[in-house]
């Protein structure tokens, strides 16, 4: 396989073509030559020194201002109900400013549509960095991929958010040195 870091698009090529993060997200000039990457994979184009070579050769961001935009936006919906007063939909409309996205402010008219965009958005903004999976188990969500993204696996494309698999293992030495952890607390298939 080539040292190029390679991974599904997963919805993120419906943004808007003028959102800078777009051209950003995707490397579309690499030509990809290995057999087991299907034509709906490009390499992600989002670091620079991304190959598997020089991937110390950068920092990847742990906090990022626009991530707590993110945070104060899903809270603002969760405690004004549908975001009646505007304040998650400001937020979400200043991160896509920002990006230059051609979509507007958005109104929401309840608050699983609130949820459903900003959810959008963080997949968006925090692409490829790691926040989906724990996205996801927060919000009680399974894992739905899109089928190209799977074709080749042998593996489902789908994860239940009650699948074992979703939790991670109590650690041995966690385990080990505390005597109110018993092995038997240990989470089911580890």
């Amino acid at each position: 396989m080539s040292d190029d870091l390679v991974f599904g698009t997963g919805g993120i090529l419906a943004s808007s073509n003028a959102d800078v993060r777009f051209p950003l997200l995707l490397d579309f000039e690499t030509d990809i030559t290995d057999p087991a990457v299907s034509g709906n994979d490009f390499p992600v184009g989002k670091y620079v020194g991304r190959s598997r070579a020089n991937q110390a050769l950068h920092d990847h961001k742990i906090l990022r201002t626009s991530e707590m935009f993110l945070i104060r936006a899903e809270a603002n919906a969760k405690l004004d109900g549908n975001d009646t007063d505007g304040d998650a939909a400001a937020d979400i409309a200043l991160i896509r400013a920002a990006r230059g996205s051609a979509i507007g402010t958005p109104a929401y008219a309840d608050l699983n549509e609130a949820l459903l965009d900003i959810a959008r958005e963080r997949r968006l903004e925090l692409a490829y960095e790691g926040h989906r999976v724990y996205d996801l188990k927060r919000t009680n969500t399974d894992i739905v991929r899109d089928p190209a993204d799977c074709a080749a696996l042998s593996t489902p494309c789908n994860l239940a958010i009650s699948s074992g698999r979703f939790t991670l293992p109590i650690p041995q030495t966690e385990i080990d040195a505390n005597n109110a952890i018993q092995e038997s607390d240990q989470n089911p298939g580890y």
